[in-house]
């Protein structure tokens, strides 16, 4: 079940308030039409209907994909790293094989749905994305990180700008690297997030 709210929001240019739908919760089988709205962000704009003008209204979001079996929990800014499953929701998904992730940032909530949906293993990507970037940035310093891309043409990719000639250069990914990623370990039920610092907290 999907769940959200109205709140009034300050236009931050004309300074007039109008309604905003707050999502807490989006479940991609109740709410299918709503997934490309958090893919693209459109779930987080604002536009403001007395002068037109468009904003990001960021706000803790709950994506839950029944159908892959997993959770992505979206609190903007937040420092925390790891949070407890609520009783009522250990005890519904435990037993299930669920994933349960927490980001603080928008591109890594964008990320890890799209990471989840594909079924693959999030902390053997963060350890490639780690590797790759170290090398590309050492061998062309123009080049930096954008975002790692799960499926493609080429499989899957890690994407980088050259900051030079503005062009994306894509990185596909070593063939034994790209089958690793299909490895999924049993997990804990709780929500954890997966980024270079927990690489570095659990080698």
């Amino acid at each position: 079940m999907s769940l959200n709210h109205t709140e009034m929001v300050e236009c931050p240019r004309c300074r007039e308030k109008s309604s905003f739908t707050v999502w807490t919760s989006l479940n991609t089988e109740t709410d299918p039409e709503k997934k490309e709205e958090v893919l693209s962000g459109k779930i987080f704009l604002f536009r403001c209907p007395h002068c037109g003008t468009e904003t990001y209204v960021l706000f803790p979001l709950l994506y839950h994909d029944p159908e892959h079996a997993f959770m992505v929990w979206f609190v903007p800014d937040s420092r925390e790293r790891e949070a407890d499953l609520p009783p009522d929701m250990k005890e519904r998904f435990a037993a299930q094989q669920y994933r349960f992730r927490l980001t603080s940032r928008m591109a890594d909530f964008v990320e890890k749905i799209l990471i989840m949906e594909d079924g693959l293993n999030d902390v053997v990507i963060e350890a490639v994305k780690r590797d790759i970037c170290a090398s590309v940035v050492k061998s062309s310093p123009d080049f930096v990180f954008l975002q790692f891309e799960p499926s493609g043409e080429e499989g899957p990719s890690v994407l980088f700008q050259n900051l030079g000639d503005r062009q994306i250069v894509r990185i596909p990914l070593r063939p034994e690297a790209a089958e690793l990623m299909t490895v999924i370990p049993d997990e804990p039920p709780r929500f954890l997030t997966v980024d270079r610092e927990f690489l570095k907290e659990n080698e």
